[in-house]
């Protein structure tokens, strides 16, 4: 069975489809526009490709707990939430 890899046009579609206002967040569609920008190959990505990408918006949201909360549990922030649906999209699987 022959499988094919999404191409960065998918991409470029999904990111205009997915560019929309999320209460000030950054969206699904912004986060692959930065990986795109920053030009990894698409066999490179990984979690670390996307936390890079979403830390462009740290400094922004820095005093905001709802973004980044260093609370013990896990997955309990929006950043986290962002980090997941991209990586989701993407077909990243850890």
């Amino acid at each position: 069975m022959t499988t094919c890899a999404p191409t960065k046009d998918i991409f470029l579609v999904h990111s205009e489809e997915l560019r929309s206002i999320n209460d000030g967040y950054p969206t699904v569609g912004m986060v692959i526009d930065e990986i795109l920008e920053n030009g990894p190959d698409r066999e490179d990505w990984d979690d670390e490709t996307v936390s890079e990408a979403i830390s462009k918006w740290d400094a922004h949201f820095a005093d905001n707990s709802d973004w980044y909360s260093e609370d013990d549990s896990w997955c309990n922030d929006d950043r986290d939430s962002l980090r997941f649906d991209v990586e989701g999209l993407l077909g990243l699987e850890f």
